[in-house]
């Protein structure tokens, strides 16, 4: 499976969390892309946005590109795939335990998708704050190349 096909996986999960629009592959500002984007839309014309960054086991990398997005959403998430290799486990578990300051100060959350038990678990909560950028990347929805999920 390659990062693509972990895409409707982490979608379904906002679809769960109670968000109305789900898309994928969102380019946001410039060639700034992002993975996986829900949105909740509330009465009184105020929209909340939170965005998944996938990788399949690139912890550092995830997690880089979970804090250069974080301009744009209310919050964000750094989300990873978990094999059926328990070496590779504890390796993966090992990488996030070294990073939850960082991601405790930056407030992203971290989401795996454990391919044993097929089901994501939330590791760590996102943080909801006000996003600077939210605006601009609403204006680029729908958008060519964006994928909605039905």
């Amino acid at each position: 499976m390659s990062e693509l096909d972990f895409y409707p996986l982490f979608a379904e999960q906002l679809k769960m969390m109670g968000y109305d629009e789900i898309y994928t592959q969102v380019r946001i500002h410039g060639n700034l892309e992002t993975d996986v984007v829900g949105l909740k839309h509330f009465k009184r014309a105020d929209t909340r946005a939170i965005a998944i960054e996938v990788k399949e086991n690139d912890v550092d990398k995830v997690i880089s590109q979970a804090v250069i997005r974080k301009h744009y959403f209310n919050k964000v998430y750094g989300a990873i795939c978990l094999r059926k290799d328990e070496a590779y486990l504890g390796f993966i578990f090992y990488k996030i335990s070294q990073r939850f300051a960082l991601l405790a100060k930056e407030e992203i959350g971290f989401l795996i998708y454990d391919e044993a038990r097929q089901r994501v678990f939330e590791i760590m909560n996102a943080k909801f704050h006000k996003a600077s950028g939210l605006h601009e990347m609403l204006a680029s929805l729908p958008a060519k190349g964006v994928v909605q999920i039905a």
